[in-house]
């Protein structure tokens, strides 16, 4: 019979209670790896560069390293992925949330346009 108990009731130990915080801490990290480790403060568009701020400091970003944007939408959130031709410092790939609100699939005019630059470059 299944019974709750703790240790301290009946002096027996179950490895569940060390599985299971175990497996938790694991995919807590997998979360916060794939989706917080790379995710920048800041991204303006500078015409032929981009100037990202990550963790207090600036990087500016030549359009011709970009290789592609990526769209994911999340919980209400747009994200855009950065994938970069070359290793730099903030990685070869990062996100970033836009501010204010766009289209229906999450794209505003300004992404539109950012992505048309790296299509003709």
């Amino acid at each position: 019979a299944w019974r709750w108990s703790t240790l301290a009731q009946t002096g027996e130990w179950s490895a569940w209670a060390v599985v299971i915080p175990v497996l938790l801490g694991i995919f807590g990290f997998v979360l916060h790896h794939e989706f917080l480790s790379n995710l920048v403060d800041e991204v303006w568009d500078m015409g032929d560069a981009l100037r990202v701020r990550s963790r207090g400091r600036e990087h500016l970003l030549p359009l011709s390293e970009v290789e592609r944007l990526d769209y994911r939408p999340m919980q209400g959130l747009h994200w855009i992925v950065v994938h970069l031709h070359t290793s730099h410092p903030l990685g070869k790939k990062w996100v970033f949330i836009p501010q204010g609100r766009g289209s229906i699939e999450g794209w505003s005019p300004q992404l539109d346009a950012l992505e048309e630059r790296l299509d003709q470059g």
